[in-house]
């Protein structure tokens, strides 16, 4: 199998319901369309995560924390020094697998060099997979 030919690498993504739990927000209170984080309240952070396609998750969403929080003046939800904001699901996913497909990319480059590498210093070189016997002896 050469190094354009690598398998893909399957992502897997938590249960809506744990992930939700993990957040400290009640799983029957989130919107299953959205995907929801805690941001800290920084100005840069908050600009960044608007740039994503985050926005600001007010108290009259039905969002329902279980950890104790305080409802700034303005209705968003906040915990400490970090604020909760949520995105669009399928557009979450659509960042994130265009992320997976980048760190694939610079795999399978990484790859590709090193194989380069070792045949211009003369390094028998082979492209293993998982599962393959790495010991078996393989004659080209």
């Amino acid at each position: 199998m050469s190094p354009a030919n690598l398998p893909p690498i399957e992502v897997k993504e938590l249960a809506y319901e744990t992930m939700s739990t993990v957040l400290g927000l009640d799983p029957d209170s989130v919107d299953p369309e959205k995907e929801y984080r805690w941001v800290n309240r920084s100005s840069v952070k908050m600009a960044r995560a608007k740039m994503k396609g985050y926005s600001l998750v007010k108290t009259d969403s039905g969002v329902t924390p279980l950890i104790e929080v305080d409802n700034a003046g303005d209705g968003t939800i906040v915990a400490g020094d970090l604020i909760l904001m949520a995105t669009d699901k399928e557009q979450f996913r659509e960042r994130k697998n265009a992320q997976v497909q980048v760190a694939l990319q610079r795999t399978q480059r990484a790859g590709e060099e090193v194989l380069e590498r070792g045949k211009r210093l003369g390094v028998k070189t082979r492209v293993i997979s998982a599962g393959d016997d790495i010991d078996e002896e393989d004659d080209d």
